[in-house]
């Protein structure tokens, strides 16, 4: 895929913050990559690498505020540092998936990806 060997992870309190193969992003092509799981509840999250450092982190802010996310809605999702904040999903008990459409070309620093959680619909 276009980030190469880099692992992403949808990394949160449901990992205990650590990248865990049920949540990893899987390549499907067309710069696109895919978490599928099954959850329910209330999910704080990053999609960054598996790095201690979280050198490479994917997330969503809408008027400079890092938060609630709604399914089935597109966002731009900004490459960078969220530093302490993340983004939050109340999630029915279902399957979901997080797909993450990575620009071409890529953007290291600011908007740069197209990002949807929805109920389940794995490529």
């Amino acid at each position: 895929g276009p980030l190469g060997d880099t692992q992403l992870y949808v990394r949160g309190d449901h990992s205990g913050w650590q990248p865990d193969a049920a949540y990893e992003l899987k390549y499907k092509g067309n710069n696109t990559y895919q978490a599928v799981f099954s959850f329910s509840g209330t999910m704080n999250f990053k999609v960054a690498d598996d790095s201690d450092d979280w050198d490479i982190q994917y997330f969503v802010s809408q008027d400079d505020v890092i938060g609630q996310l709604e399914t089935s809605t597109y966002y731009r999702a900004i490459r960078g540092n969220a530093g302490v904040d993340n983004n939050q999903l109340q999630l029915a008990a279902d399957t979901w998936s997080i797909k993450l459409n990575i620009d071409d070309p890529i953007v290291l620093n600011g908007e740069a990806a197209d990002y949807i959680v929805e109920s389940c619909s794995p490529l």
